[in-house]
């Protein structure tokens, strides 16, 4: 029997889905922090290893850019679209946010991470059918 001495135990599915492995768009795990800060590790296949490679993470107050599937924009509910559309047309004369969408929440939520800004899912019919057929998969 092995002892372990870590204080959890994390187990992650990707939230991505196979269809993106085909296209050869990032895939991997969200991030997860307890409470002090968050670190990014990024695989060396040479080594077989995760290496730290951003040191405590921190996004910034003012982002540049939004992170929005606007291909179901039509599906959103009021309050989304006056928030996205606000930040594409800013009032006060500065620079609109960028839209920095790849369809894949690990790499949409690391691009946030790292350069600030928001990442969105709004609730959707697509959203719901991922977590409906992820709950049927489940039951299995």
């Amino acid at each position: 029997m092995h002892r372990f001495s870590a204080r959890y135990c994390i187990c992650f599915d990707p939230p991505d889905g196979s269809s993106n492995i085909d296209c050869g768009v990032s895939i991997g795990t969200l991030v997860l922090s307890t409470g002090s800060g968050v670190n990014g590790f990024t695989l060396d296949p040479s080594l077989g290893e995760f290496i730290l490679t951003h040191l405590d993470i921190k996004i910034l107050k003012m982002g540049k850019i939004y992170s929005v599937n606007e291909g179901n924009a039509k599906n959103w509910d009021a309050a989304i679209a006056k928030f996205v559309e606000k930040g594409k047309y800013l009032k006060d004369g500065s620079p609109p946010k960028s839209l920095r969408y790849i369809g894949s929440t690990v790499a949409d939520v690391h691009c946030t991470l790292l350069y600030g800004g928001v990442f969105l899912s709004p609730f959707d019919s697509a959203f719901f059918s991922t977590f409906y057929a992820m709950a049927r998969w489940q039951k299995r």
